[in-house]
């Protein structure tokens, strides 16, 4: 089966980093990757907030397609 996965990057700021990756604003994950089966799926926003040792905050948004019949999507962010 096909999916999508997405993966923040370390790089700069202050360690210990965390992150927080919302699926249509609802928190989904604090990993530091975040994928999705497209099967069932319809098209949402996903957010990333990255956050380091000292409280700096990075954030994204990505619009997802992912196309009803399985046949195609997008994985990127």
């Amino acid at each position: 089966e096909s999916y999508c996965s997405w993966s923040a990057m370390k790089f700069g700021g202050q360690p210990p980093y965390s992150f927080q990756w919302k699926r249509n604003g609802v928190f989904v994950t604090s990993d530091v990757s975040y994928s999705v089966a497209p099967a069932g799926s319809a098209d949402f926003t996903l957010e990333l907030y990255a956050t380091d040792g000292v409280g700096r905050t990075y954030f994204t948004t990505k619009a997802i397609a992912i196309d009803p019949s399985n046949t195609s999507f997008s994985c990127t962010l």
